[in-house]
């Protein structure tokens, strides 16, 4: 059974598991990831890091301050935590990004810390975004934060695999928001919660890295611990148009004596060559597809057949064959919302959705007001009026006054997209 790219990716940063050692979805593992960034909140992971009694970092290269969050905070008091971090970043020979550099996490892929293959943390729950560049970025605790910088490694659950194949090209005026947005409105009943979410599909070649930045950012928004796009010729040339950067004499931002940051152009020829060890395999079993809507009943075709291949205990019974030849990675397993108690199951249902169409037909701005993506915007706009939105937790309210509540109003009559097809 092959891997999954998150499963790959997971399998080389894995600590103290002899080469070629391979991890599946539900294990834990210790990791030692390639960075571990922290922003503002640096200032509460230095006395985590000195309460566990650590006085050095493990590797200097590895921690990643960005400061990104109060800026407009000039209070005495803020300005001196702020100064304490860089202090503590010089003291240790740590890469440090002052206040007004950029949003943390776009500094993180900007600078040259996050390359293809990489795992990379922080201790912020958008994360998610470095999956952008063909990475494994998730969240980290303060806590797992200051102990990262103390040993180089933490413990991790590898998270169960949803697949979203994206297809067709955006039709004009449509961003990538526009699709996360969707994905949250429509697969609304935690199909990705805990998951970490990998997007292929011929559609995926037509995002650029500014629409998978923002997808991959906001896969957060959907429950996710991770959203990955594929290594692609998208990947490659905006890799290649930040090697300038790297040796630009107004670059932001101080680095320790053993930076990590930055690469060259051969640096991006090899991981190019190299880029089939990134490509991910079958793993039917533990994968959940989102697909479009030519393979339904292909799908369930296949279901019926896995039905009638049963062997074994019927709670731990494994597929007798690969069914990705005829509907693609379809296969998948229900799992309990409590990563304790997960078990495999090969009966999930395939969800299915025309996402992106050659034709323009999915999301596009033509569409009438009786779309069901439609009919999700509609309900943020009376979240934000008061009422109690589907997509949030019981009780939860938004106060606003009505002009946000017309700006959303109009926002969501502006927005129309087409009605698309799940099954599920």
């Amino acid at each position: 059974m092959g891997q999954t790219l998150v499963e790959k990716i997971a399998a080389r940063h894995a600590d103290g598991l002899p080469p070629g050692a391979v991890v599946r979805s539900g294990d834990f593992i210790s990791i030692r990831p390639r960075h571990v960034m922290t922003h503002d909140n640096t200032g509460a992971v230095i006395p985590k890091f000195k309460q566990i009694g650590a006085t050095s970092i493990a590797d200097p290269a590895q921690p990643v301050f960005a400061i990104d969050h109060d800026i407009q905070n000039v209070t005495p008091k803020n300005l001196e935590k702020y100064a304490k971090i860089e202090a503590f970043a010089r003291e240790h020979g740590i890469d440090f990004y002052p206040a007004g550099t950029g949003i943390s996490h776009q500094v993180m892929v900007e600078q040259g810390y996050v390359v293809p293959g990489a795992l990379v943390v922080a201790s912020d729950s958008h994360s998610n975004l470095y999956g952008a560049a063909a990475a494994l970025g998730t969240p980290v605790v303060r806590t797992d934060a200051a102990s990262i910088w103390a040993t180089g490694v933490t413990w991790w659950q590898v998270p169960k695999v949803a697949r979203v194949v994206l297809k067709g090209r955006l039709s004009p005026g449509v961003v990538g928001k526009d699709v996360i947005i969707a994905l949250c409105g429509l697969f609304n009943k935690d199909e990705v919660l805990n998951h970490a979410v990998e997007f292929t599909g011929d559609g995926v070649a037509n995002l650029p890295m500014s629409a998978r930045m923002t997808i991959a950012n906001m896969t957060t928004e959907w429950g996710a611990l991770a959203g990955v796009f594929p290594f692609d010729e998208v990947t490659v040339n905006y890799l290649r148009s930040r090697v300038g950067e790297f040796t630009n004499p107004k670059r932001p931002g101080t680095r320790g004596p053993k930076s990590r940051s930055g690469y060259t152009n051969t640096d991006v020829d090899q991981w190019w060559q190299n880029r089939g060890e990134l490509s991910a395999r079958c793993s039917c079993r533990r994968s959940a597809k989102i697909g479009q809507r030519e393979h339904v009943e292909a799908a369930e075709q296949e279901q019926e057949k896995r039905r009638q291949r049963r062997i074994g205990d019927p709670i731990r019974r494994r597929l007798s064959e690969c069914p990705c030849d005829e509907v693609g990675n379809d296969g998948g397993r229900e799992q309990d919302r409590k990563p304790a108690m997960a078990l495999p199951d090969p009966e999930v249902p395939v969800h299915v959705i025309s996402l992106l169409r050659p034709d323009g037909y999915g999301l596009n701005r033509r569409a009438g007001p009786n779309s069901s993506i439609q009919a999700a915007l509609k309900t943020v706009a009376r979240a934000v009026a008061g009422r109690r939105s589907s997509l949030m937790p019981r009780g939860t309210r938004i106060r606003s006054t009505p002009a946000s509540t017309a700006s959303v109003a109009r926002a969501s009559a502006a927005t129309r997209i087409a009605p698309a097809t799940s099954l599920g």
